[in-house]
């Protein structure tokens, strides 16, 4: 899984999922159990905003999964 951040007063995320389609949503429920384990619930409320999720495509400006936690610490 991987992310794009939009900054504006929260941050908004765009989630790219290898296999999602928007006819399978049991991947946004997984995403955001992932989005609570990995950041914590508390900051998903308080400093996510909106959430859209698309299908993974290879591109440069996007960053894996993981890097979303030392963002959020830094905010």
């Amino acid at each position: 899984m991987y992310f794009s951040p939009i900054q504006m007063n929260v941050l908004a995320l765009v989630i790219y999922i290898r296999g999602y389609n928007q006819r399978n949503d049991h991947f946004i429920g997984a995403a955001f159990i992932l989005l609570d384990s990995l950041i914590g619930e508390y900051d998903v409320g308080t400093q996510i905003g909106q959430i859209t999720f698309e299908p993974y495509q290879e591109q440069e400006d996007i960053h894996p999964i993981s890097n979303l936690v030392s963002l959020v610490d830094t905010m």
